[in-house]
């Protein structure tokens, strides 16, 4: 219970110290507080700046060899095409003088020296010309091969600095913010309607549709390229827990990435992909423990704090306190809809609460109500029956002592 309060008072910290009281590990507000905190935590994290550094000379180092390929194969296609050009003006000479013994040999006099001088001259330049074709096709297949691009490269982690060591607290986190994450999951799981299955338009609400890329596994594929960095400076892999990493987003087809035609390359960002459009999800699925399946969750990813206004009515129903059988007559006044702040003081036990403060701040500019108003409040909350009695609206064998009534704080 003291480590409970302890992260508690961690967390009520952290959301009024952040800008706009921003929510850490929550869906309320999009991620947007979750993702700022990790940027703050990453930035003063010696450990996530030297896994960012390590991972900023690998992409620097696949870039480089990527386009040192396509130097290469500018280089190559450009020689092969001189070859194929010499190659084609040798076939043009063979294809006349074939020609022209062929015209020779043909107008020759049977049986006579020169018709067959003339069909050993023109056999030895089919046999020429048969084999510079063979060369050109060859010539011709590896310029057309030399002038594709190079495959290209898809980064792990997007170009931005602030970006990217965003990902790497989510990717590297703290083994105990990564329990702090599960845990502010499933408190909000656990205060959804039980099952869920039993109301179909809470499992609509909750339900999660459209993601697209899993950014964990996104980073370890990426992180390894056979071609151009098969050994990367920073070892570790990405991990998750039970909050998963997602996007909306897709990473491109490697065919679409960059341009086809290795001319066609001009810079070295040419051929390079980074994931900078892929939106950072936190996708949950449930805690993976057994008791899940008892509560009737909603099959496949959804958002606990994805409720409507008219479902949050079935929360606080099953969490508010029933009133002893003899007062189940006004347990109608005990749901707290929409919160303390919309609910009328006379509806709550603020006085009681508060008595300690509030009878000594009399004056006082936070007090919230004059002693006589603050003593009938009280009364009137306390013993709320015995009024009834003395109004006449309920018998002597009615009435409940104070001690046996409970009242639910807003």
């Amino acid at each position: 219970m003291d480590a409970a309060l302890g992260v508690c008072a961690y967390l009520q910290h952290r959301c009024e110290q952040a800008p706009g009281g921003q929510l850490l590990f929550s869906l309320a507000d999009g991620g947007a507080g979750s993702s700022a905190f990790a940027l703050e935590y990453a930035g003063g994290c010696g450990r996530l700046q030297g896994v960012w550094r390590q991972e900023a000379a690998d992409a620097a180092a696949r870039k480089r060899a990527h386009w040192a390929e396509v130097l290469r194969k500018q280089r190559l296609a450009a020689q092969l095409r001189i070859e194929l050009s010499q190659l084609q003006s040798e076939g043009r000479r063979l294809d006349d003088e074939y020609n022209r013994y062929n015209t020779w040999y043909m107008n020759a006099k049977g049986g006579s020296w020169e018709e067959q001088n003339y069909r050993q001259s023109r056999n030895r330049l089919s046999s020429q010309r048969s084999a510079n074709q063979s060369e050109q096709s060859r010539v011709s297949a590896e310029l057309r091969e030399a002038e594709k691009a190079p495959p290209p490269v898809l980064q792990p982690l997007p170009s931005g600095t602030n970006a990217a060591l965003t990902w790497l607290f989510f990717l590297h986190m703290p083994p105990l913010l990564r329990r702090l994450s599960r845990a502010a999951f499933l408190a909000q799981q656990a205060l959804l309607p039980h099952p869920c299955t039993a109301h179909e338009d809470v499992c609509a609400s909750l339900a999660v549709q459209g993601l697209k890329t899993h950014l964990t596994a996104h980073y370890n594929t990426h992180r390894y390229n056979p071609v151009y960095h098969p050994t990367p400076q920073q070892p570790a892999n990405g991990a998750e827990g039970d909050v998963r990493l997602w996007s909306y987003g897709s990473v491109p087809n490697p065919d679409d990435v960059g341009p086809r035609q290795v001319d066609s390359c001009y810079t070295e960002d040419h051929g390079v992909w980074h994931p900078d459009k892929l939106s950072l999800v936190m996708a949950w699925q449930g805690s993976s423990c057994q008791v899940d399946a008892a509560l009737g969750l909603p099959a496949g990813w959804f958002n606990p704090w994805a409720l409507g206004a008219g479902q949050q009515r079935l929360v606080v129903d099953r969490l508010t306190e029933a009133l002893p059988r003899e007062a189940a007559g006004l347990q109608w006044a005990m749901p707290v809809y929409g919160g303390a702040e919309e609910t009328a003081r006379e509806r709550g036990n603020v006085g009681i609460a508060s008595q300690g403060g509030a009878v000594l701040g009399m004056g006082r500019s936070g007090c919230w109500a004059t002693e006589r108003v603050f003593s009938r409040n009280n009364a009137r909350r306390n013993y709320l029956l015995w009024d009834l009695w003395h109004c006449g609206l309920l018998g002597p064998a009615q009435v409940v002592t104070p001690c046996r009534c409970r009242w639910m704080r807003p």
